[in-house]
């Protein structure tokens, strides 16, 4: 009989491992510098039958990436088909389909240091508004590119609540 409780412990820790699959190593066809995912609704597909997006989310005002936010990347009919969630220097790479027309922010992942709106380009957006997403530029299957409006910007929570968004539809 095992009576001691460290034996119990490794057991238990033991079995809680290998019953969700362990940890990752981070490596792989990312590095482990992304966090990938594509929505149910995809029909593009994944591999080779998307658009690799890259791009960089921080606090306006500075060059510091803001790590944990999830950006979403719509379809025309407003569906979310992919998304990425950005790293420690605020960087995100995800595949999108081909279908995918606009991006935006999931407000249930900005953290209270934010305020729940960004600016892309020369036009700012609120998440939590209805069809308040940035456009994206013509995918084609197969290319990686970097979002051309630049670095997305969102302000703290500690500065004055932001203007009306110009972006929005």
């Amino acid at each position: 009989m095992i009576r001691s409780p460290w034996v119990w412990f490794a057991a238990l820790f033991a079995l809680i491992v290998i019953g969700c699959g362990g940890g990752g190593s981070g490596t792989g066809s990312t590095g482990g510098s992304t966090s990938l995912t594509t929505g149910g609704n995809n029909t593009g597909g994944t591999g080779g039958n998307t658009t690799q997006i890259s791009g960089k989310v921080i606090t306006s005002g500075t060059a510091i990436g803001i790590q944990g936010l999830v950006v979403t990347f719509h379809a025309a009919d407003g569906s979310v088909i992919a998304s990425a969630t950005t790293q420690a220097d605020g960087t995100f790479a995800a595949n999108v389909p081909p279908n995918a027309v606009t991006f935006s922010i999931d407000p249930a992942s900005f953290g209270s240091s934010y305020h729940k709106y960004f600016i892309y380009g020369t036009a700012s957006y609120a998440p939590n508004f209805l069809n308040c997403r940035a456009p994206l530029p013509p995918l084609t299957v197969g290319q990686s590119i970097s979002l051309p409006g630049g670095d997305i910007k969102v302000p703290l929570s500690i500065e004055p609540p932001p203007p009306p968004p110009t972006g929005c539809s």
